[in-house]
């Protein structure tokens, strides 16, 4: 019997939030998305982006990674030798995660930001064309007034904020990106975590 994706996605979300502890709104918190769309996606009604995806499988993974923490150490209990190296490897796959979903927003913003800049330009041309008309037309007038709603929407402040979310999302993906470095080159020396 074959399952469908989307089933075993939206199951796996109900079952990943509660071995995660978190009750449907901290976990729409962590992933950024509504409650409503938590149990919208849990319900089979809805799918979840691939940036929420990717921010799940951090989360689980993060939490794996916390899950091996090792227990006070008394004389019977004892960590194995290679515990910090697979620390280590999990907190990289846990980063790498987090950087690809950073890398991901950010093509997504700078493709948002290309579409906004054309409309901009776009709604200018078209408002110097209706400029040219007959004013007294109602049809121009309303014309007019969805172009100046229009550019208002893709205005030149508009496009300031979102290149500063890229900014912001760049960063956040080179943070993650030199985190996974660091981490690396202190596995290979034999560093422990």
């Amino acid at each position: 019997m074959k399952i469908s994706g989307k089933k075993t996605t939206n199951s796996h979300l109900a079952e990943a939030r509660r071995k995660l502890g978190f009750t449907q709104q901290q976990l729409a918190t962590e992933l950024g998305i509504s409650r409503t769309m938590v149990v919208m996606v849990e319900q089979h009604k809805r799918n979840l982006s691939t940036d929420a995806l990717l921010k799940l499988a951090a989360l689980e993974m993060s939490r794996e990674s916390l899950s091996i923490e090792p227990t006070p150490t008394t004389s019977t209990t004892r960590m194995p030798a290679n515990y910090s190296h697979v620390r280590g490897r999990r907190t990289c796959t846990s980063l790498l995660i987090q950087e690809a979903a950073s890398d991901l927003k950010c093509r997504r913003l700078k493709a948002g930001l290309d579409e906004m800049v054309l409309q901009y330009e776009r709604t200018v041309k078209w408002i110097a064309v209706l400029d040219g008309m007959d004013a007294g037309s109602s049809t121009i007038k309303r014309q007019r007034e969805a172009a100046e709603a229009k550019l208002a929407r893709n205005s030149l402040a508009a496009q300031a904020i979102l290149k500063h979310e890229i900014a912001l999302a760049e960063a956040q993906a080179e943070l993650f990106r030199n985190m996974r470095g660091h981490i690396n080159n202190e596995l290979e020396s034999g560093a422990k975590f």
